[in-house]
């Protein structure tokens, strides 16, 4: 049993991950564009990245696991996604990827790599902590994994656009508020559970799932084609 519980938390993880990767690239490659507006060999090295960046996650979330408690889970909700956010706007902005469009799709990359290896992670403590591996435990677990994965992936993507424009705080503001409306809601449920019922714990994670998918139907219908049209346009050159 939890041999076919890693199983399926691995797929819950690495499949929506490499889903979202491929689904949402693909219109800006070839055989779509016959021009790509990004490196292949830099997606995957990025990702790569990701998938380090994502265990470095995990670290800091459980040497801060002791200390969370009914009193300081509120700021711990507050300071982990600006934590994760900083370091991924470190990475972004690096010299040689400012103003430049692929950027933004190396965000995504970048951010689909760590919801990849993070998402599993904390799915595979949080059915380790199980009394027993039932249906609905493991599900609700799988279902939060891929909301990590759509929320890892949108704000990332959010802040390589960013950096992308050069307009890094503008972006990072409004990645935060999706991460930290996420995270909220997320370390909520971990508090109603613990002391009002599991119920009122489950409504809130299946709230999570309009800021989750909000922010992934934004990039993608939105931000990511915006970007690609305002860099046709010459962007670069209007802001000189």
């Amino acid at each position: 049993m939890v041999d076919l519980t890693m199983i399926v938390l691995a797929i819950a993880a690495f499949g929506p991950a490499f889903g979202l990767m491929l689904y949402t690239l693909q219109d800006y490659t070839y055989p779509r564009v016959e021009k790509p507006f990004f490196d292949d060999r830099k997606v995957f090295m990025i990702f790569i990245l990701g998938l380090v960046v994502g265990m470095i996650f995990l670290f800091v979330d459980v040497a801060i696991a002791p200390s969370i408690n009914n009193y300081t889970i509120l700021v711990v909700a507050l300071m982990v996604p600006i934590f994760q956010g900083m370091l991924k706007l470190v990475i972004l902005n690096y010299p040689k990827l400012q103003r430049k469009v692929d950027t933004g799709f190396y965000g995504l990359a970048l951010g689909l790599g760590i919801a990849a290896t993070y998402a599993f992670s904390r799915m595979y403590f949080a059915a380790a902590d199980l009394e027993s591996n039932d249906v609905l435990s493991i599900a609700l677990i799988a279902m939060i994994g891929i909301q990590i994965v759509f929320i890892q992936g949108a704000t990332t993507t959010i802040i390589g656009i960013g950096c992308a424009r050069g307009q890094k705080w503008a972006y990072f503001a409004n990645a935060m508020i999706y991460a930290i409306g996420f995270s909220l809601l997320f370390y909520g449920a971990a508090l109603v559970q613990d002391t009002v019922s599991e119920n009122a714990g489950i409504v809130l994670i299946i709230l999570n799932w309009t800021i989750v998918l909000y922010s992934y139907w934004h990039i993608h219908t939105l931000d990511l084609p915006n970007l690609v049209e305002d860099a046709r346009r010459g962007f670069r050159k209007r802001r000189r």
